[in-house]
């Protein structure tokens, strides 16, 4: 029978064992650890990166909706600033505004309802057809919230269309004072 002798070899068999079992450490202690907790934050980082790109997105519509409520706070200013009784003066101004033009009714009716006010305006106009569309021109622009054209006639009575009629009805809406000063 043979002897293994393993006195010579020991020290170099005892030096890979323990080489080799601080590897296998390393590697199950230290390594696989942390190659874990850099998958797992590369994760978290994209999740981060992505999280960051909604807040933009939500950020730039914030802002517009910020925009957008305050053209409708202007525009219900705008609305709540609104009387016919002075607005009924313009139309007259604007039909004055041109000597070619005769301004020959102008007829309110009032209506309204709790919210809002509403007066249906008749108006009948002549003179040369660029003073009839200046005219309608002036009236459009003197108050776009709340005047709105709802019916329109052009005749020419002499057939000739150098002098012709116009009579057209107005709508001037708005929020009934009354309702307003109640629910205040």
């Amino acid at each position: 029978m043979t002897r293994l002798n393993f006195r010579g070899n020991s020290a170099s068999l005892i030096l890979t064992v323990l080489v080799s079992g601080g590897a296998l450490a390393y590697a199950v202690f230290v390594f696989i650890p942390v190659r874990k907790t850099i998958a797992g934050n590369r994760v978290r980082m994209t999740q981060v990166r992505e999280e960051i790109m909604e807040g933009d997105r939500l950020r730039l519509s914030l802002w517009t909706m910020d925009d957008e409520l305050k053209a409708a706070q202007e525009f219900n200013r705008r609305w709540r600033q609104w009387d016919a009784k002075e607005i009924l003066p313009k139309i007259t101004e604007a039909a004055a505004a041109d000597d070619r033009l005769t301004l020959e009714r102008l007829d309110p009716h009032p209506h309204s309802n709790d919210f809002l006010a509403t007066h249906e305006v008749e108006i009948i106009v002549s003179g040369t057809f660029s003073s009839v569309a200046q005219f309608l021109t002036r009236v459009e622009s003197i108050n776009q919230d709340h005047v709105e054209v709802t019916a329109l006639s052009l005749n020419s009575p002499a057939g000739n269309g150098e002098h012709v009629t116009c009579e057209l009805t107005l709508s001037i809406r708005g929020e009934n004072a009354d309702f307003s000063e109640k629910t205040e």
